[in-house]
């Protein structure tokens, strides 16, 4: 990555040594982060060491032709039921993040996601929301150094996700 600079997630995917799951994990942070640096620091994006694109399929099925894959349908489902975070990773076996991953995922493909419950409460939610019009786009990391440490990347994503949905956050 320090060679390559990935600045999307399909830079992102080529790099080695990165499959799907670390692609659904760490790439829209990564690839945040990595944008951020080059644009602050004038840097040239060099072509580093890629692996060819993966296949269209994976093992939980298609999920770059905007059909989502065996494992974002069953979070969405799980989502329609009315199920936590919590909840949902625990009964998938998922860390949080992952849970996150797999809503921003479906949400990018047009799937409208009911996140009302998922989402921080009333003042929290407000200020979250206040913090990213400040910071005049979608990057999660400027926000975060608007609110400062009481609030966790977890929230400020699931607000992105619902300010996106709702088009009161231009796309990320």
């Amino acid at each position: 990555m320090a060679v390559a600079y990935p600045q999307s997630k399909e830079e992102f995917s080529r790099v080695h040594g990165v499959g799907e799951a670390k692609l659904d994990e760490y790439g829209p942070e990564f690839v945040e982060v990595i944008r951020t640096y080059v644009k602050a620091n004038n840097v040239d994006a060099p072509v580093g060491p890629v692996q060819p694109l993966r296949a269209e399929k994976t093992r939980n099925g298609p999920s770059r032709d905007g059909v989502l894959s065996g494992t974002h349908e069953k979070t969405r489902e799980m989502i329609e039921e009315g199920l936590t975070l919590d909840e949902i990773a625990e009964g998938r076996g998922l860390a949080r993040n992952t849970v996150i991953s797999h809503i921003e995922r479906i949400a990018r493909q047009g799937i409208e996601l009911d996140l009302v419950r998922l989402l921080p409460a009333g003042e929290r939610f407000a200020r979250i929301e206040e913090a990213f019009g400040e910071s005049g786009g979608a990057f999660l990391s400027p926000v975060k150094e608007i609110l400062g440490e009481d609030y966790d990347y977890e929230e400020l994503k699931l607000v992105r996700i619902q300010m996106l949905q709702t088009g009161k956050l231009a796309g990320a």
